[in-house]
């Protein structure tokens, strides 16, 4: 999960990428970036299956976080983005479990409506992504206890083969142009509505290697994210 989370602070430091794009006055170039933040509902059946019988059902609400980046050429729009899922810490009796995950895109899109304020656009990302279920004793313990029985803990991790299938909105409320009038730009909102397909793998594994007998896992998730950020844009003369 570790490289899915570096691509996020990746992606948030990417520059506000910039592809041309035909004005009236010249060539524009636009781009933006922004933070997110947003909530994801994940079947947890899969890891359920590691877990004793009797075990409470495990939450399927999780929070995501992470960045994105993209520019236009015309009414194209080529980008990145990166996110970081957390979920509930939970008990019950003497376990506890924690989930958690993170993934990376190659995004396409398409604006359908491309005003100055208001750009709407499908958009099709490519990527992976990873989870992990961390089980472990909620109790204390003392030194002897650890020396006779060390292993006391175990993080399972899955990777997936993703696509993201989304709709974004992005809002400029207002547009401050440089006294040259040839640069512009502002704050942004907007919001993301979407499903990750996750092709299933069985290819599980812990610290020591493979877990072996595992459940196929696919990543598949509804999802919607808030994004805060900045759009800019420059005019260049033909």
């Amino acid at each position: 999960m570790k490289k899915f989370l570096s691509l996020v602070s990746v992606l948030v430091l990417w520059p506000l990428c910039a592809w041309t794009q035909q004005s009236e006055n010249g060539i524009k170039q636009e781009g933006s970036g922004s933070f997110n933040i947003g909530y994801a509902h994940l079947n947890n059946s899969d890891f359920q299956k590691f877990l004793p019988e009797g075990f409470y059902q495990l939450s399927e609400s999780y929070l995501l976080l992470g960045g994105e980046g993209y520019g236009l050429k015309g009414n194209f729009l080529v980008g990145g983005s990166g996110q970081a899922i957390v979920g509930q810490d939970e008990s019950n009796g003497s376990l506890k479990t924690e989930i958690s995950g993170g993934m990376g895109f190659f995004n396409l899109g398409y604006t359908l409506v491309n005003q100055d304020k208001i750009k709407v656009f499908p958009m099709l990302g490519i990527g992976g992504g990873s989870m992990e279920l961390r089980i472990s004793e909620h109790k204390d313990v003392s030194v002897n206890e650890i020396i006779q029985e060390p292993s006391r803990e175990i993080t399972l991790e899955v990777g997936n083969f993703l696509l993201d299938f989304s709709l974004g909105l992005d809002y400029i409320p207002r547009i401050h142009m440089a006294k040259n009038g040839k640069e512009g730009g502002g704050f942004k909102t907007g919001v993301r509505v979407g499903y990750m397909l996750g092709f299933n793998s069985d290819n599980w594994n812990y610290g020591g290697g493979d877990v072996n007998g595992a459940p196929n896992f696919g990543l598949n998730s509804f999802y919607v994210k808030m994004v805060i950020g900045g759009y800019g844009f420059t005019i260049e003369e033909r």
